[in-house]
């Protein structure tokens, strides 16, 4: 039983890591369509994106804590890729 057990978890992690990938190699297009956006929609994006990764993190049962840490990596990243795309234009 605690093989079971123990298989289950690793196949938890094991989507969980693969979610949390997706969404750090999803950066570029997200920063693509927010820097397209007009400059007063980008703040809102912002943080509805912010918002998204939180609550990602946060159903695959990582603690607050540990969510918002991840959400915030991801959005420093998120804000320079925008940033060079804005430039870039």
């Amino acid at each position: 039983m605690n093989s079971i057990r123990s298989a289950d978890v690793i196949a938890s992690n094991s989507e969980s890591e693969q979610i949390l990938e997706m969404a750090i190699a999803g950066i570029s297009r997200v920063a693509q369509a927010i820097a397209a956006m007009p400059a007063e929609d980008r703040a809102r994006a912002l943080e509805a994106a912010e918002r998204s990764y939180c609550q990602t993190a946060l159903d695959l049962d990582y603690g607050e804590a540990q969510a918002e840490s991840w959400a915030a990596a991801l959005m420093f990243r998120l804000r320079a890729e925008v940033e060079k795309q804005i430039s870039a234009t």
